[in-house]
């Protein structure tokens, strides 16, 4: 694909996340999947990968729509379950459900191009970032430094 494809796929990708309202919801609907398609190839091309059908990127599709689906239904669980008035075990079911939520953007990452070493690294700038930039959480808690601490390895497990 040349530079000039990618780049308008780009204008276009932040326009439409921008909520820029010129652009029409069908319009949006398909340049959704356009650009799900774009990656799909992508992935192909850069895996050095032949395809023999469109099954493959069809396949690829339908996973990203079900891990999307299962992280907003993820999301939704713990909406309903921290809005219980009886909040029983909701350390078990936020552990749960946010560990779920974690596994499937690394999935969902990966299907859209990312490698997990990148997820990781980009994980480690938040962190970092957070910590720079004395974010409130960490202002009052320490839970980045924490965090920090955890993922380097230096805080045992309980």
């Amino acid at each position: 694909m040349n530079i000039e494809v990618y780049v308008l796929i780009m204008r276009v990708s932040a326009a439409v996340s921008a909520g820029d309202s010129k652009f029409p919801a069908s319009f949006i609907r398909y340049f959704g999947i356009a650009y799900q398609l774009f990656i799909c190839y992508k992935n192909i091309y850069e895996s050095g990968g032949i395809m023999s059908s469109g099954l493959d990127v069809t396949r690829n599709l339908r996973i990203i729509e079900n891990l999307k689906s299962e992280l907003l239904e993820g999301i939704a669980a713990l909406y309903r379950h921290l809005a219980d008035p009886v909040l029983e075990d909701t350390r078990d079911v936020a552990a749960d459900t946010l560990s779920e939520m974690i596994v499937i953007s690394y999935l969902l990452g990966k299907r859209l191009g990312v490698d997990y070493s990148t997820m990781d690294r980009h994980i480690s700038k938040k962190i970092r970032l957070g910590l720079i930039n004395e974010n409130e959480i960490e202002k009052y808690f320490g839970d980045l430094s924490e965090l920090a601490r955890m993922r380097s390895g230096e805080v045992q497990k309980r």
